[in-house]
């Protein structure tokens, strides 16, 4: 537009005669506006460049934070795999310790029914006595139960004896002539046919009364006693 302006005015001027001076003044108002248009270009490319450094300078930051934000997911998920797989050996753990228990619980519960029947075998309980069939049942019972507790008293007698021994009996006492069951009177009886004289008149008739009657000392079943003093 303004050229356009310039243009008629320089024609209008021309017609009436005075070119030389209007053409100067036109050529100097042309430079002017162009410097004015080439300053608002250049304002207008330095603000573009402005603005293009500084896409670059985020887009500089946006890739620098996405590599660290990279590096912090590979980190974290190193720490999800070690943590799976400590998760992973103490579930393992825990799982053989959790078979050990039962397997102990086990051998317990074993252990406890063997001691369950073995006290009612010894205490001859009313439910275990069931299982008798036969009056020969009861006697191989009494026969075993028998045997168990003369090798009991055996082995209480004997323990006696080296308690006896280990204390120093006071002198003028001799414990080889003490009743090996009792321990507190004098040997007076012999058993037979063994002929061992190591027991009192009260502990020999003791053994000789019961059923299926063995020496403590041999196990030589027992046909009789026989007092010696």
């Amino acid at each position: 537009m303004i050229r356009e302006d310039m243009q008629r005015t320089v024609s209008l001027l021309t017609k009436q005669g005075d070119q030389a001076t209007v053409g100067h003044e036109v050529v100097e108002r042309l430079l002017k506006d162009e410097r004015q248009e080439l300053e608002q270009r250049r304002s207008q490319l330095e603000q573009q460049r402005v603005q293009v450094e500084r896409r670059e300078e985020k887009e500089r930051q946006l890739q620098t934070s996405l590599s660290q934000k990279e590096k912090e997911l590979e980190q974290f998920s190193e720490m999800c795999d070690r943590k799976l797989r400590d998760l992973e050996w103490t579930a393992n753990a825990r799982g053989i310790v959790v078979q050990d228990l039962r397997d102990a619980n086990q051998v317990l519960n074993r252990d406890v029914k063997d001691l369950e029947s073995r006290l009612a075998w010894w205490e001859a309980k009313h439910d275990r006595l069931q299982s008798c069939e036969s009056e020969s049942d009861v006697a191989e019972w009494e026969r075993a139960l028998l045997d168990a507790v003369l090798l009991s008293l055996k082995k209480l007698a004997d323990r006696r004896v080296e308690l006896r021994v280990a204390l120093q009996s006071p002198a003028g006492v001799d414990d080889r002539t003490m009743c090996k069951i009792c321990f507190d009177k004098p040997s007076s009886c012999a058993l037979l046919p063994c002929k061992h004289h190591h027991f009192c008149k009260a502990c020999a008739l003791r053994v000789e009364g019961t059923r299926g009657a063995v020496c403590p000392l041999c196990r030589t079943k027992v046909t009789g006693v026989f007092e010696t003093c």
